[in-house]
């Protein structure tokens, strides 16, 4: 039984100084111009994007908002199978983006990504707010990164992914119980004031939306954080990742073919008809 939800929300983090040298402007309006911009920080000599396929998180983001940005806000909502025209779109995007990512990704963790972005060794990441943490402990780099959502198809149609954080849930067994229950609805409330998901917001830079707490610049919020908050304001709409949506074997099943897409074992109708297979026995 599901009591409470803290929702996070994933953006593109980019590197300020690196853009300004390869001559881009941020926020990116369009995928094409996405495309474009790699392109030109390429030409700088520059890894444009961060990425590992161990994982596949951070291609999953991208792949979660493209496919979005194709297919609108609610595409995930009874999904069935992923024969919608938004993801085979988003597998030739998929595909593009190993041409813009550093020589270690394939095959790499997470982790690797992660610190390519920070050691500047690439200019982009997408990821959610608690990566502010490991950039902080980076002497100097905090100060360089920007964000801004992700790019839509069209002009004007910005983009954001979000999904569940963290989950409060009670055992089914303990349902039937009255004082574990009791218990269970005291915590939310005391999880739940306005004081405490504050004291969250500003100590851990978590992305808790509540329509009781009001941030003021006396609470000390982390610059970053109020920067999400922004882009939530702007963004047209925001779509689940994937992931979390599409539970089942999705985790195991993306960084396998994603790997395969990238090594071109598989063409990009093959990879969707992979996880077509692989996901929903189709």
């Amino acid at each position: 039984m599901k009591f409470g939800d803290e929702a996070t929300l994933k953006r593109i983090y980019y590197n300020k100084d690196i853009f300004k040298k390869a001559g881009i402007s941020a926020p990116i309006k369009t995928w094409d111009e996405f495309i474009s911009d790699c392109d030109k920080l390429k030409s700088a000599g520059y890894a444009p994007l961060a990425l590992e396929t161990l994982e596949g998180w951070v291609p999953m983001l991208f792949y979660s908002a493209y496919v979005g940005s194709v297919e609108g806000p609610d595409f995930l909502t009874n999904l069935k199978d992923f024969n919608a025209p938004g993801f085979l779109e988003g597998a030739k995007f998929l595909r593009k983006l190993k041409d813009y990512t550093t020589s270690d990704a394939l095959g790499a963790p997470y982790q690797i990504a992660a610190n390519n972005f920070i050691q500047e060794k690439a200019a982009m990441i997408a990821n959610g707010p608690w990566m502010l943490s490991d950039m902080k402990k980076a002497e100097g780099f905090y100060d360089k990164v920007g964000l801004m959502q992700f790019p839509g198809i069209k002009e004007g149609t910005y983009v954001m992914v979000s999904g569940p954080c963290t989950k409060i849930c009670v055992a089914i067994r303990n349902e039937s119980d009255k004082e574990k229950m009791t218990g269970a609805v005291e915590f939310l409330k005391y999880y739940n004031k306005p004081e405490n998901i504050k004291r969250q917001i500003v100590e851990s830079s978590d992305i808790i939306l509540s329509e009781n707490v009001t941030l003021t610049p006396e609470d000390k919020v982390d610059p970053m954080v109020i920067n999400f908050l922004d882009c939530l304001e702007t963004a047209s709409y925001t779509v689940n990742n994937i992931r979390d949506d599409v539970q089942r074997s999705f985790g195991t099943a993306f960084p396998e073919d994603i790997g395969r897409l990238w090594q071109d074992e598989l063409t990009p109708e093959q990879f969707v008809a992979s996880l077509n297979q692989k996901i929903f026995s189709k």
